[in-house]
């Protein structure tokens, strides 16, 4: 999801680019620049000339900090899904915040990125703040126990048919702020040019860089970091802070 945004590079360059991935992000990388062609993973590929893993393609096309792509949004959520969130959540005047807590546990590194769902009780103290799940699977445990602490609302059906991120992605577009831990959903708000809040580890991952509230890669992201390795709590305690302001802003 973050680096796709390659794909027009290498097409500019006068190549026809043929993209493999997994099923479930077709339709959502179908909405990428750049594709001529995408086929799923293990699926018989056209004839080609070479061949990049993508996550290369920076080292080779010599992307530096000062040079990274960034036309922002890349990807995009489809009108009529957007459309039929936003008449879903409805037209209220508070701040809505869509919120992730949880990585896949077999990720190498998640015990450090992700953060227990009673970590965001701060942000549903703010007054005129919602705060609505986008979590999906893993961690959806964590919802029963925390329900009184964290107010969230559930939405049914996220997901459930027309391919991976496709309603997170509408619904995105239909909220005002999404705070999420270092998971693909942070890289998915990112191209969508969504107002993003990043929670990272003291030991973050090595995309995000060692200081600093912004990142080259996406625009609208802001970077909120753990003062001591496992402090959670002092770091939804700031990022709470920031909130009212967002909610005048609204208002």
């Amino acid at each position: 999801i973050q680096f796709i945004r390659y794909a027009a590079l290498v097409q500019k360059a006068g190549s026809r680019v043929v993209v493999e991935c997994p099923g479930c992000l077709v339709p959502l990388l179908a909405t990428c620049p750049g594709i001529d062609c995408l086929v799923v993973e293990k699926q018989p590929l056209p004839e080609f000339d070479v061949q990049a893993p993508l996550l290369s393609l920076p080292a080779l096309l010599k992307t530096t900090l000062a040079s990274v792509p960034a036309s922002i949004p890349y990807l995009h959520a489809e009108a009529s899904r957007v459309a039929s969130w936003r008449h879903r959540l409805g037209n209220g005047r508070e701040i809505r915040v869509g919120v992730v807590w949880q990585g896949n546990p077999r990720c190498r590194g998640d015990r450090n990125r992700s953060f227990p769902l009673g970590c965001l009780a701060p942000l549903a103290a703010v007054a005129g703040v919602r705060l609505f799940s986008l979590q999906k699977e893993h961690g959806l445990e964590q919802l029963t126990a925390a329900n009184r602490r964290v107010p969230i609302t559930v939405l049914e059906g996220l997901d459930a048919e027309g391919g991976a991120f496709m309603d997170t992605a509408a619904v995105m577009r239909s909220l005002d702020l999404v705070v999420t831990a270092d998971t693909a959903a942070a890289h998915v708000a990112g191209a969508l040019g969504v107002p993003v809040w990043l929670a990272l580890s003291r030991v973050a991952d090595w995309r995000w860089g060692l200081t600093g509230e912004t990142t080259p890669w996406y625009a609208t992201m802001r970077l909120f970091r753990q003062s001591r390795l496992g402090d959670w709590r002092s770091l939804f305690e700031g990022l709470a802070s920031q909130l009212p302001q967002e909610v005048r802003r609204k208002r």
